[in-house]
């Protein structure tokens, strides 16, 4: 597999072949060579592992932010389940009680258990204008939606970024927050179209170690489906000027890619990689790789207590 290096603070290109690039995250189409995460290292185990009698254990207790009824909890309890397992950290134990989710497993994976209580709704979207900081950066075709959102959206406020990851409707445009193009540079703001697939058609997903980057990467494996309109999509994009011939990679209402296309990629598989600011950990990638599993929640979670007992409490 031959990789192409683009320059520092170019726009990462997505194309058939696995890419090192400078931005948060970059999309790609690769072979299956990598090495899985979820082989032996640090916290491995597996979720049917057993639990020494005196290993520290806490208990975190997920709440709907609206009621759910029995059957609705049920299927929530069994998302958190799989997303649990897919970490890979020891055995858990799931269960509802009382209108909530309840987990209980390893002290050590509290922080990544409380991750679970994420979304996990990915789409991806074209996009229609981008901007750094400092610019509005309003498009000036007057036919665009959200342009003066767009114009007024400041990514370097954390609350306004946070206001425009809530609340997105896959089938409108909207409008985004996401990282710049290379360590230490500003976030940049995106319009995007509705979205042109979802986290629906992903078939599996993995965290990887990708020995020919030396990073650890998202792999995903897409549905017959989901194949098909990736394809559709990239090729569509690839005869766009830029930066139209974008498309981002969203989760849970931020960006956390927009790689541009210059052909259609088809397959089926594709890696998300991290970037050179924040490049994903081996926690970080099993993390994202967990949410993507399950499917989006129905609701958002709030994590209301993480209770640790055993030997050391």
């Amino acid at each position: 597999m031959r990789l192409t290096r683009l320059p520092r603070r170019a726009v990462p290109v997505l194309t058939a072949l696995c890419l090192t690039l400078p931005a948060a995250a970059a999309l790609t189409a690769c072979d299956s060579s990598s090495d899985s995460g979820s082989g032996s290292g640090p916290g491995s185990g597996g979720a049917d592992g057993e639990q020494s009698p005196e290993e520290d254990t806490v208990t975190v207790r997920y709440t709907p932010v609206s009621p759910l009824d029995e059957e609705q909890l049920g299927r929530v309890a069994g998302q958190v389940r799989q997303r649990a397992e897919a970490l890979d950290l020891g055995e858990v134990t799931v269960e509802t009680d009382g209108g909530a989710v309840v987990l209980t497993g390893p002290a050590a994976g509290e922080r990544s258990f409380r991750e679970l209580a994420r979304p996990g709704a990915l789409y991806f979207r074209p996009v229609q204008a981008q901007s750094p900081p400092g610019t509005d950066g309003v498009p000036d075709d007057d036919s665009l939606p959200l342009r003066s959102e767009f114009g007024a959206l400041d990514c370097t406020d954390p609350e306004a970024a946070g206001e425009a990851a809530r609340g997105h409707d896959p089938e409108q445009p909207a409008v985004a927050c996401g990282p710049g193009l290379a360590a230490g540079d500003p976030p940049l703001k995106y319009l995007l179209g509705p979205a042109a697939m979802s986290g629906a058609e992903v078939a599996a997903a993995e965290a990887v170690l990708e020995p020919q980057l030396g990073a650890w990467v998202i792999r995903i494996e897409l549905t017959e489906t989901g194949a098909d309109q990736f394809g559709d999509l990239t090729e569509r994009l690839g005869l766009q000027p830029v930066p139209q011939n974008q498309v981002a990679i969203v989760m849970d209402g931020e960006v956390v890619s927009a790689p541009a296309v210059q052909e259609r990629i088809g397959g089926g598989t594709v890696q998300i990689q991290g970037g050179v600011d924040e490049p994903f950990t081996q926690d970080s990638a099993k993390e994202f790789a967990a949410l993507l599993v399950s499917g989006a929640l129905p609701v958002p979670l709030t994590v209301d207590s993480a209770v640790g007992t055993g030997a050391g409490q």
